[in-house]
């Protein structure tokens, strides 16, 4: 009769003949070597493999995170519209018109600028939720301290963009009696949101192997691949901010060339459009990522089911 065991190093099920008793035998599935209880012993209690060499974790262990990773996906598209909003804007009153303080002037100056900045704390306080939620995972899981320290940073930005609101908004109010010092509240409320930009970099990046941590353990092949996915293409977005950056560096340098009328216009409107583009690029990877993640629950169901029908 027949023998199922588990392999002490993978866990993969394997079956040994009575030939087999008493006996070392190799794994099939990674080669290690097992010993085949005696004849007359007791045969062992079948086991299903585990992920990454522990038990199975129960699918709604996964809910929180799931959880998050859908509200984090639905905050970063919140702060891309207000972020192109913004940009489409400025634009132009800036470029198109007689520059931004003329043009506002009969809108309470800065006050335009106030759905944009609303729109990023908006955004920017549902990825924050959202970072919590996906650091309540399974202890052992190894990801949970990086998705607390992005939650942190998370914050962090809300923070600041919420100080670059509440600057616009104070600028809106004076606009009219201290143009000046309105416009020094507008400069202060771009270095805040600058400064959150970079925050959300630092929140943003390790959140992409985190997310192949808990692919592994899940386990969801989807939710790994869609990371790697994810990593080449804020390589590509990464290389052309910088050849974007390079480019407008190049430009400046030229700002004495004669140029045709409107070229200026022409060349500053595609830059601001060409950033919003690698923007939406960005936003559209961490949200294919956050929604892989977002069926992390199902997955784990479903390998669940899968270990199942593999016991004996």
């Amino acid at each position: 009769m027949a023998t199922t065991l588990g392999c002490p190093a993978c866990g993969g099920l394997m079956r040994a003949g009575d030939e087999s008793a008493g006996r070392r035998v190799t794994c099939p599935h990674c080669a290690a070597v097992a010993s085949v209880p005696a004849a007359g012993a007791p045969a062992p209690v079948p086991w299903a493999r585990p992920a990454a060499g522990r038990p199975p974790t129960p699918a709604g262990a996964w809910r929180s995170f799931a959880t998050g990773c859908a509200l984090s996906r639905w905050g970063a598209w919140v702060e891309f519209a207000g972020l192109a909003l913004g940009a489409a804007v400025v634009t132009y009153q800036a470029v198109w018109r007689d520059g931004v303080g003329a043009a506002l002037g009969p809108l309470r100056g800065p006050l335009v600028l106030a759905p944009f900045f609303a729109a990023l704390v908006v955004g920017a306080g549902l990825v924050c939720l959202g970072r919590w939620k996906m650091a309540d995972v399974p202890d052992g899981t190894g990801a949970k301290g990086v998705f607390a320290a992005a939650g942190v940073f998370a914050a962090l930005r809300l923070l600041a963009v919420a100080a670059a609101l509440f600057l616009v908004l104070s600028a809106a109010d004076g606009w009219a009696n201290d143009p000046f010092r309105a416009g020094e509240q507008v400069g202060q409320a771009v270095l805040a949101w600058a400064a959150g930009t970079v925050l959300g970099a630092l929140a943003d990046l390790p959140v992409v192997p985190a997310v192949a941590v808990v692919g592994g353990a899940v386990p969801s092949p989807a939710l790994r691949r869609r990371a790697g996915h994810v990593t080449v293409g804020l390589q590509v977005v990464i290389g052309l901010s910088v050849a974007l950056t390079a480019g407008l560096a190049y430009a400046a340098e030229q700002a004495r060339a004669v140029r045709p009328a409107g070229a200026d216009r022409v060349r500053t409107t595609a830059a601001v459009g060409f950033l919003v583009g690698l923007q939406f690029a960005y936003t559209a990877l961490f949200s294919a990522l956050y929604a892989a993640g977002a069926r992390a629950e199902d997955d784990a169901r479903a390998a669940g089911r899968a270990v199942g029908d593999e016991q004996v």
